[in-house]
């Protein structure tokens, strides 16, 4: 990867299917000096910050702040999701390099919530989406995965920023998933 990368090798590729980028999967397969190098050069620092964030290695933070300067959305987004998860050592080097405070969720009707509960899915990518609320919380479960506490940032947009993810609704039984660059829309109840 040294060779690569000193002969200029682009460290923005992403996956066809997916659209995961590559500094995305090396650290999800934990191959920390790769995501190092990675890190180091990167040239898309606002994507690289969250991608390194999240793993609480404070070194491939500090190697991506050293690459380029981030947005203070994706600084403050690292941030929160870094407070989210307890990586206080992350959490220093982000508050260090300018993130704001997070806002406080806002609260949101216990009856608005319970009217966006359902089952969701899908034509655009092959996945159902279980939306429920519980404890003044609106929470999300893929099929196959855990389920996850949103914040509230409207009555209607609701975030889990520790997978940059964002819901819309647009109504109270359908809403737009953002995630990763792509955009999603999901209907209550409709076939894939």
């Amino acid at each position: 990867m040294r060779y690569l990368l000193e002969k200029g090798a682009n460290t923005n590729v992403r996956d066809a299917f997916y659209k995961a980028p590559l500094l995305g999967f090396v650290v999800m397969r934990k191959h920390w000096e790769v995501a190092k190098l990675l890190a180091s050069k990167s040239t898309n620092v606002d994507q690289d910050l969250g991608e390194v964030a999240d793993s609480g290695r404070a070194d491939l933070v500090q190697a991506v702040l050293a690459a380029g300067k981030p947005s203070q959305a994706s600084l403050d987004k690292a941030y929160e999701s870094a407070l989210d998860r307890k990586r206080t050592e992350v959490a220093g080097l982000l508050k260090e390099a300018g993130a704001h405070e997070p806002a406080p969720p806002v609260a949101v009707e216990a009856a608005v919530l319970e009217s966006y509960a359902g089952t969701y899915k899908s034509e655009q990518i092959p996945a159902e989406v279980k939306v429920f609320a519980r404890e003044g919380k609106l929470y999300l479960q893929t099929t196959g995965q855990q389920e996850f506490a949103t914040k509230a940032l409207s009555a209607t947009r609701f975030a889990f920023t520790p997978a940059q993810l964002e819901i819309e609704f647009d109504a109270a039984d359908s809403f737009t998933l953002k995630q990763g660059g792509g955009s999603f829309r999901f209907k209550k109840g409709a076939a894939k």
